[in-house]
């Protein structure tokens, strides 16, 4: 796990973790598993950690926290979008690269694996235009996320469902994230990033499939 640094600053495999600021609690579960993987290293275990941004990736697409969820939800109607931006990667990019880490001699070595940064208002309206639904309009406000996330916390206690959005997805998604894959690109000589918007397009196509199917699970076609 990465630190959190300002809205001005770029995160790079150097930023470091700042306990209370600006992060979440799952992003602490990640940064105390990483403690623990660092810690096998000094015992003499050969580890290389890698660090995605946010991956995207089919699968279950009404599963609480896949992004598959993501464009369930716009195509039923999503009015809103939050203000912030954030790190964005394909599953089939992050798989390629730990394999050809497993496969190299590195060794005490951690990459941050994003291919493109970019706002969730484009993300959201490239979905949109590839599930041929209107696009989420109505910019979420500080206010509106505070609503959003209590009324999410209300709904789950009356009906005994995890909330879809939390206090802490509902603030980190107002903050600006900029990632540093620079590192990552010069690992391998043979190692590009999926264009982001490749990426939904693909991941549209099988969504509208698997909307006519009951909404089975799929996988992105390994190239």
């Amino acid at each position: 796990a990465l630190g959190s640094p300002k809205d001005s600053d770029t995160i790079s495999e150097a930023t470091k973790w700042e306990p209370g600021h600006r992060g979440t609690n799952y992003g602490l579960t990640k940064h105390l598993a990483e403690i623990e993987v660092w810690r096998g290293r000094a015992e003499g275990l050969p580890v290389a950690v890698v660090n995605p941004a946010n991956v995207l990736g089919s699968g279950f697409w009404r599963g609480r926290t896949s992004t598959g969820k993501l464009f369930h939800t716009i195509w039923q109607g999503l009015k809103f979008y939050p203000p912030g931006s954030t790190g964005w990667v394909d599953v089939r990019d992050v798989v390629r690269f730990m394999v050809k880490l497993m496969e190299s001699d590195i060794e005490g070595e951690r990459y941050i694996l994003s291919a493109e940064n970019r706002t969730f208002k484009w993300v959201f309206d490239r979905i949109a235009a590839a599930l041929d639904v209107p696009p989420p309009s109505i910019r979420a406000n500080a206010f509106l996320r505070e609503m959003a996330w209590r009324a999410a916390w209300l709904q789950s206690k009356l009906t005994g469902t995890p909330p879809l959005i939390t206090k802490e997805t509902a603030r980190s998604s107002a903050t600006t994230k900029l990632y540093d894959n620079s590192k990552s690109l010069s690992a391998f000589e043979d190692f590009r990033y999926t264009p982001i918007e490749k990426t939904i397009a693909e991941m549209a196509r099988q969504f509208l499939e698997a909307a006519s199917k009951g909404f089975a699970p799929m996988v992105l076609p390994i190239r």
